[in-house]
């Protein structure tokens, strides 16, 4: 594998810092393959900073249709479980 291929749920404050990171490539072998946020207007944001990557309005949308190989989840705290039940279930990382 040449690079790990990364989405972010939850695009807030701190997510968005994290896709930035990864996507300006400061992560040696790390590629931005998606971004994940339920709110439509940070999806339209998403679109105009991140323009050459996926993005995904849920993350059952985004655990069947991308192809990926890690997650970062900043969601709020109380919903960090549930996604990361979710996305090992799928095997991610």
């Amino acid at each position: 594998m040449d690079s790990v291929r990364d989405a972010v749920i939850g695009v807030g404050n701190m997510g968005t810092a994290h896709a930035k990171t990864i996507h300006e490539g400061q992560i040696q072998g790390m590629t931005l393959a998606a971004l994940c946020d339920i709110n439509p207007h940070r999806i339209e944001a998403l679109h105009k900073q991140f323009p050459d990557v996926a993005t995904y309005p849920d993350v059952e949308t985004l655990l069947c249709k991308a192809p990926l190989d890690a997650v970062i989840i900043a969601t709020p705290h109380p919903f960090h479980a549930s996604i990361a039940i979710e996305c090992m279930q799928h095997g991610l990382h």
